[in-house]
């Protein structure tokens, strides 16, 4: 896939980094004047979780880690663009994962700021279709997918555009369950029965009283899976 480097800033004034996949169709590669000039695709944006974006050791050391890699690869072979938002090195973070939760400098406020700044982004982006931008993403990239998709916060309330599907990898619920959490669109979870590092049971809890009330979950938990069971 074909991609490319861009600056996106967001609702916190970080300016992020942003990498972009995409099929080789996208404006400025060879075979965009096959396609209409008008013509759009459906986008997602991926989250990542609290180690980042990039390998920290082995051949790919710097590059995509295999997880990131092998999602851009599958949605862009499913003919969607794929956008991914850097939290951390702007921030001169490396990982998030080490330190405890309560002094992290980068939370949820700042993960939701980013995911709907790129949001906003992807909307005015010719290549883009801006009622089909999905967001998706894993751990604490996962959390804030929930951030993102909470039509119970002003925040998400006044944005101009909002994400047509949320997909979240083995999330942490129990900061969605507190806040009243309430979807803005439709949610998938994807959970693992053994995850010891976000426990799948916050979720489960979060989505079924969800679910009761007839709001657009849909919740998946396999059995023997612990966390980051789709890391290739």
């Amino acid at each position: 896939p074909a991609c490319c480097f861009h600056q996106v800033d967001v609702t916190d004034g970080t300016a992020l980094k942003a990498w972009v996949f995409g099929p080789v169709e996208m404006p400025g590669h060879q075979l965009a004047k096959e396609r209409p000039k008008d013509y759009k695709r459906g986008t997602v944006v991926a989250l990542h979780g609290c180690g980042g974006l990039y390998a920290r050791a082995g051949a790919n050391k710097g590059r995509f880690n295999a997880r990131h890699q092998a999602m851009a690869d599958l949605l862009v072979e499913q003919g969607y663009n794929v956008v991914f938002p850097d939290s951390l090195t702007p921030r001169r973070e490396i990982s998030l994962c080490a330190k405890p939760i309560g002094s992290r400098d980068i939370t949820q406020r700042e993960r939701r700021a980013d995911a709907l700044g790129t949001l906003a982004w992807v909307a005015q982006q010719p290549w883009a279709d801006s009622g089909r931008v999905a967001v998706l993403g894993w751990s604490h990239g996962g959390s804030a997918v929930l951030s993102a998709t909470d039509g119970s916060n002003k925040i998400v309330k006044n944005q101009t555009f909002t994400f047509k599907t949320a997909i979240a990898f083995y999330p942490g619920c129990a900061e969605s369950r507190k806040n009243d959490y309430r979807p803005n669109t439709p949610l998938t979870l994807f959970l693992g029965a053994d995850d010891d590092w976000t426990p799948p049971i916050p979720c489960a809890e979060l989505a079924r009283q969800l679910q009761a009330e007839k709001l657009p979950v849909e919740m998946n938990v396999y059995e023997g899976a612990v966390h980051d069971f789709d890391n290739p």
